[in-house]
């Protein structure tokens, strides 16, 4: 990055950013509009949020089963105590 270039803060929608804190210590997501939303997340601001397998799921797939685990990241955790009111 060039010396005086400005790096662009994320914009989210109250939505999005109501995703976000919902992972903000990190769980599994079964809801489906969540989990859309969250990826929308992931999209717009990667350095907000972390997506992978789930973490405390132990079924044998039978019944519900989590779409991912996510977790916000410390930039996403800044991120949301910066918008509080959000």
């Amino acid at each position: 990055m060039r010396e005086g270039t400005k790096v662009a803060k994320p914009r989210l929608r109250k939505e999005l950013i109501e995703a976000l804190r919902q992972v903000r210590r990190g769980g599994d997501v079964y809801c489906p509009r969540i989990s859309r939303l969250l990826r929308e997340v992931q999209r717009r601001a990667p350095d907000l949020i972390l997506i992978g397998k789930p973490q405390m799921y132990r079924g044998n797939g039978v019944g519900v089963v989590p779409y991912f685990g996510a977790i916000a990241t410390d930039k996403g955790r800044a991120f949301l105590r910066r918008h509080r009111a959000a």
